[in-house]
């Protein structure tokens, strides 16, 4: 892992594999990130996340591809945008069951690609706390 990566992690009363759900089912992430065209849950299934604006013509957002689906522990997959000028980065999903609830922890690598990768670390670290406060409160 890159001393730049991004790790967050988080507590949520909520049983791992509902939090598992919540992490590959298209709807699901529909409430808290973006939809996605295709469930998540397989190695090798490429995806689009989708913007929310149904009157958009082209709601391609954000793609990537399912490296690992270990359900209900771990998913890996990779993670870019246009606004990163199609650079690819690694999303790590670790859940760990604690009692009825589940610890959720996040790892995304490859952000510093760039000369001075700060902008993007730092708009990412903010985006990624905005989403998973939203998580936590919905689920």
């Amino acid at each position: 892992m890159s001393d730049t990566a991004i790790e967050k992690t988080i507590h949520l009363k909520s049983p791992i594999e509902k939090v598992w759900a919540f992490l590959t089912t298209p709807d699901k992430l529909a409430r808290w990130f973006h939809e996605t065209d295709q469930p998540l849950d397989k190695a090798g299934v490429d995806f689009i996340w989708l913007r929310h604006d149904t009157d958009a013509g082209d709601r391609k957002l954000m793609w990537g591809r399912v490296l690992e689906a270990d359900a209900p522990n771990r998913l890996v997959h990779t993670f870019t945008h246009q606004w990163i000028d199609g650079m690819e980065t690694t999303v790590t999903w670790e859940l760990t069951a604690i009692g009825d609830g589940t610890r959720l922890k996040l790892t995304h690598e490859g952000l510093d690609q760039r000369e001075n990768p700060i902008e993007e670390l730092g708009s990412h670290d903010k985006g990624w706390d905005a989403h998973l406060y939203r998580l936590r409160d919905i689920i």
